[in-house]
């Protein structure tokens, strides 16, 4: 009978420890359960695509900008676009701290075809920005309609493109970031389309945005001022892009440090609101592989390079 009691005493003091080990556990899971409660509450939700833990510092910034006003086949014009594309060029060297010698600006005649390939895929992007640096490409100018083209491109006008001969006179939209990408150096890009259709701009970026295995890595945003199917409106009081204004307005209100998933948050919201006051519709479109802060200051600033003339 003793040992019968002994035993049943031992199992006891066994039962006991298990029980307040239990409790033990159940009070920490519940402690541990209401700190992440708490985290998560004060987490805004991340765009799984947009995400990313770090963002590359940025030795050095260029720029390339470009307006066209004035055609040469005179069935096209948009008035105001190279007054927006200096009044966006203005902004980055007075405000977005851009070097007034790293941006170039090209409008009007001086924003034909040619121009504009050589200088962002040949002549100056390649032999100037380096591996660390940050390339923006920004153009306002008219565009076209993928029922035009056999093969349903948008295209975006040069200075010298013609209305009936937009493939060999256009410059496709989704051939921008795949120069860009291709043909410079620097691991971070953005490409900016103000234009009527200009979410072509975004058609062909699966491609583009795959990394190789041997590829380096590079974080490119795109944007677009508008809808595959959209206009991109002028403001009918002030004149110029209202895409491009609420553009420069995101980027001043929300700071130079600000990501620019923040900024076009607010760009996005203003264009749509401002649109819909003259019974329109235009929606700003974004794709990327990383945040990107455009008007940070370079970490490591230099002078522009000394570049000799070369031929094809």
């Amino acid at each position: 009978m003793v040992n019968s009691i002994e035993v049943v005493s031992r199992y006891a003091r066994v039962l006991d420890r298990v029980a307040v080990c239990v409790l033990v556990s159940v009070a920490s899971f519940l402690v541990c359960s209401s700190s992440v409660s708490a985290q998560s509450a004060n987490t805004a939700p991340v765009n799984s695509e947009n995400a990313k833990t770090e963002i590359a510092p940025i030795a050095d910034k260029w720029a390339v900008v470009v307006g066209v006003s004035k055609y040469s086949d005179k069935r096209i014009s948009l008035p105001n676009a190279a007054k927006d594309a200096q009044t966006f060029a203005t902004f980055l060297t007075t405000k977005g701290n851009f070097a007034a010698d790293h941006v170039k600006v090209l409008l009007d005649a001086d924003a034909t075809r040619d121009s504009i390939l050589t200088t962002i895929g040949r002549d100056w992007l390649p032999r100037v920005a380096g591996a660390d640096d940050l390339i923006v490409v920004y153009i306002r100018a008219a565009g076209s309609p993928a029922h035009l083209d056999v093969g349903g491109i948008n295209y975006v006008l040069p200075a010298d493109a013609e209305r009936d001969r937009l493939y060999s006179t256009g410059i496709a939209l989704q051939d921008l970031p795949r120069i860009l990408r291709e043909r410079t150096h620097a691991r971070q890009l953005v490409a900016i389309a103000d234009a009527d259709y200009s979410a072509g701009l975004l058609k062909e970026t699966p491609s583009i945005f795959r990394r190789g295995k041997t590829a380096p890595h590079k974080d490119i945003l795109i944007v677009a001022a508008c809808g595959n199917e959209q206009r991109s409106r002028d403001d009918k009081t002030a004149g110029g892009s209202i895409f491009t204004k609420c553009l420069i307005e995101a980027l001043q209100s929300n700071g130079a440090e600000t990501k620019f998933s923040s900024v076009f948050q607010q760009l996005a919201k203003n264009v749509q609101s401002d649109v819909q006051k003259s019974g329109a519709k235009q929606t700003p479109e974004i794709k990327a592989t990383g945040e990107i802060v455009l008007l940070a200051k370079p970490a490591a600033p230099r002078a522009v390079p000394q570049l000799e003339s070369r031929s094809e």
